[in-house]
């Protein structure tokens, strides 16, 4: 089968050629909105930046026209990235460079807040050899904020998993060394060490299943709610920076003092202290166990 060429259709009207280009610029608008991205041109002999109305926006300004004078720049961009922006311009402007023009920085909003940009352009040059000299430079930006603070977010939960790591190799670490004292063979070690890193597992996916809201209380089975009559007081309050924690029971008889420390009070004497740089008292009254701790917080 032949090829068969269509046709061009040359628009020779004036008025037809004026609603095409004014139909490309509206389709141009709409792509550059939709990717949050918007267009500016910034000539060098009058130190004036024009932006397009997607632009403006972005830059948080109310006008095309922006004077890059001092004042200006240092009102508008973040002043953490005014010496990377201003050496990334010196870079493009060079006459025997590429003219390429790269740079991520934040710009102020109209309600004081930062948006994070990304900026691109083209040097435009005149002249050639050692006449050449830069007049313009025409580029573009991209709203960058939304990807910025996935970044952060990401960041955050890689610190947050490898505090958490540290601190479960900790647990695991103190329950061995306790274990270990306290058996009379390594078949005991075995049994026991087993059945206590099995409970952390339990105690792991207990907060996992809940979002890490709730769990049931160790009181449920051996403190003040083991017994009908048992009450239990947990209350807290801040002074300054610090959390002070107050764990009291009551109506739960003692008839003496443990012999031994258990396992669950070893990890919150010893492990609390390296996780939190808390302070924990414990202290079993005639009616029950009464537990006072003390942390550092942060307060905004």
């Amino acid at each position: 089968m032949a090829n068969v060429t269509k046709p061009i259709r040359v628009l020779t009207d004036d008025r037809e050629l004026r609603q095409a280009l004014e139909q490309q610029k509206r389709t141009f608008d709409l792509a550059m909105a939709a990717s949050d991205m918007g267009t500016w041109r910034y000539t060098l002999a009058d130190n004036i930046c024009v932006y397009d109305q997607n632009a403006q926006r972005l830059y948080g300004l109310t006008e095309a026209r922006f004077l890059h004078d001092d004042e200006g720049v240092k009102d508008k961009f973040h002043p953490d990235d005014l010496d990377l922006m201003w050496s990334r311009v010196a870079n493009a402007l060079d006459p025997e460079g590429s003219g390429r023009y790269d740079v991520e920085y934040r710009v102020k909003q109209h309600d004081g807040s930062w948006r994070w940009l990304s900026a691109w352009g083209q040097v435009e040059f005149e002249a050639d050899g050692l006449e050449r000299k830069p007049v313009a430079i025409a580029g573009a930006s991209r709203d960058l904020t939304k990807l910025k603070q996935a970044e952060e977010l990401h960041r955050l939960l890689l610190n947050e998993l490898n505090h958490r790591i540290k601190n479960t190799l900790a647990t695991v670490q103190a329950i061995a060394g306790s274990t270990i004292r306290a058996s009379r063979s390594m078949d005991d070690f075995q049994q026991a060490f087993n059945g206590r890193i099995a409970t952390l597992a339990k105690t792991h996916s207990l907060l996992t299943d809940n979002e890490q809201r709730f769990v049931p209380t160790n009181a449920l089975k051996y403190g003040a709610l083991s017994v009908l009559a048992g009450v239990l007081r947990v209350s807290w309050t801040l002074e300054g920076t610090r959390l002070l924690m107050k764990w009291a029971e009551s109506n739960v008889p003692i008839t003496k003092q443990p012999t031994r420390t258990g396992f669950g009070s070893q990890l919150l004497r010893r492990l609390l202290p390296y996780q939190l740089g808390a302070q924990v008292e414990m202290k079993f009254a005639p009616d029950g166990l009464k537990s006072y701790g003390g942390i550092w917080v942060m307060t905004v």
